[in-house]
C-alpha cells in the first residue's frame, strides 16, 4: 500500500485554457544551448512541461495559454532567443492531456 503517484488532471475542454504541444526540431547539438533552453522553459510562465526525448523532435514543450496572441508571442520569443539552435517548431493544439494519465499506467 505505497502511493504510486498523485496528480491533478486539468479539464481543458471545459475551460478557456488552450493546451499546446511544441515539437522542436534542433539544428545542432549543444549542451550549452540545451541548458539555456531548459532554463528558459522552467522560468517561462506559459510553459508547463519540458520533455527531452529521442526522435525527430528531441524537445517537446507543453504550453497553456488563454489567448492565441500569447501563444504566438511565445513562438516568436523562442525563435528570437534560439535562432541557431531551433530548426523548426511543429505545434499541436490538444483538447485534453492524454499522455500523463496516472490511472492508465500499468505497473
Amino acid at each position: 500500500k505505497i502511493i504510486f503517484a498523485y496528480q491533478t488532471q486539468f479539464d481543458y475542454e471545459n475551460s478557456n485554457i488552450l493546451f499546446f504541444k511544441l515539437l522542436i526540431n534542433l539544428s545542432k547539438t549543444s549542451r550549452q544551448l540545451e541548458k539555456k533552453l531548459l532554463n528558459f522553459s522552467v522560468k517561462h510562465p506559459l510553459i508547463s512541461c519540458h520533455i527531452k526525448q529521442i526522435g525527430n523532435w528531441p524537445i517537446e514543450l507543453e504550453v497553456e495559454v488563454e489567448q492565441m496572441s500569447s501563444f504566438h508571442e511565445l513562438i516568436d520569443e523562442l525563435r528570437s532567443e534560439f535562432p541557431d539552435y531551433i530548426k523548426n517548431i511543429d505545434t499541436l493544439l490538444l483538447r485534453a492531456d492524454h499522455y500523463h494519465r496516472v490511472d492508465q499506467v500499468s505497473v
